[in-house]
């Protein structure tokens, strides 16, 4: 399983992932931007593992997608997470 995923950290943009995980921070009801330690559980493990891509860059690909899913509601951004993994 573990390699699944690292398989699929490697193909999916970085762009991606960030979305997904402001999706998901927005579909736990929050309301604000995901700090550094929210941010490491609403991303995959390999792609924190990923040494192209530090921690504090994570947080701002995933707060640069805040503005477009700061307004839907919890059950919108879980309709848009499995969409996503749907395509």
């Amino acid at each position: 399983m573990c390699q699944f995923f690292f398989t699929i950290v490697n193909f999916v943009p970085q762009h991606d992932i960030s979305r997904i995980a402001a999706l998901l921070h927005r579909a736990a009801e929050l309301q604000q931007p995901p700090t550094l330690k929210e941010t490491k559980y609403l991303l995959p493990k390999p792609a924190l593992a990923a040494r192209d891509v530090k921690p504090g860059q994570w947080v701002g690909l995933v707060s640069g997608h805040w503005d477009s899913v700061r307004g839907m509601s919890a059950g919108q951004a879980k309709a848009k997470v499995l969409g996503q993994y749907m395509r």
